[in-house]
């Protein structure tokens, strides 16, 4: 981490900023079909954030159920002290607030208080909890600062070496193709947000667009009739 300057920048808010939404009516008017979004939407977030996001908020749930939200149950079971505990807490807090990661607003990764050890007790007290990293391939240094890249502790551009999981497979794709390209998806009114961009090793691109249907249907999809 000796890359980093200053590394107590990244630290997980403390406390944790928290702001009561008063959302229930709004969502009791949803219809099923939209509150059923809702939620599922919360997964094509976290994988919009970071590699790690998803399983980090897999982790987390993981712990919350296994003890039903008895956190001191827990902390006991993993033989961490109260400081460590709350430390996650914190974390996890801030995590969910931003359904990842990296901050809401100035894109910038947060790290936790706690040690890894911590992290490492938590997981190993709920097995569940510990296959989820390992089936996600997620490292425990997942939840840190990335040391050996710096650059990628920022979401944006990946030329300019921050991270951004809306190129995917495309480490060369550069800030001004990205710009051409949405240029042109202006032009077709296509809005970016349900969007990948792939650049090709021919120098090609690949517009994907998330869909919950296979073709687009007769009338025609985001970009139109076919």
């Amino acid at each position: 981490m000796h890359n980093i300057d200053n590394l107590s920048q990244y630290y997980a808010d403390q406390p944790p900023t928290i702001v009561p939404l008063l959302v229930k009516p709004h969502f009791e008017a949803l219809t099923n079909k939209q509150k059923l979004a809702a939620f599922l939407g919360t997964r094509i977030v976290l994988r919009q954030v970071s590699p790690e996001s998803e399983a980090i908020f897999d982790f987390i749930l993981a712990l919350q159920d296994a003890y039903h939200g008895n956190w001191p149950d827990l902390q006991k079971a993993a033989g961490i002290d109260d400081q460590a505990l709350q430390d996650f807490l914190d974390y996890a807090t801030q995590f969910l607030g931003n359904a990842g990661n990296y901050k809401g607003f100035g894109d910038s990764k947060f790290i936790p208080r706690c040690s890894p050890e911590t992290i490492d007790a938590l997981a190993s007290a709920v097995p569940n909890s510990k296959e989820v990293l390992e089936k996600s391939k997620t490292p425990v240094a997942a939840f840190y600062a990335t040391a050996d890249e710096p650059g990628k502790m920022h979401l944006g551009f990946a030329d300019q070496g921050h991270l951004s999981m809306y190129y995917p497979n495309s480490p060369d794709i550069t800030q001004d193709e990205i710009e051409r390209i949405g240029d042109f998806m202006a032009e077709k009114k296509l809005l970016p947000e349900n969007t990948r961009l792939k650049k090709t090793k021919d120098g090609n691109f690949q517009l994907l667009i998330a869909s919950g249907l296979a073709k687009p249907p007769p009338e025609g999809g985001d970009a139109g009739p076919e």
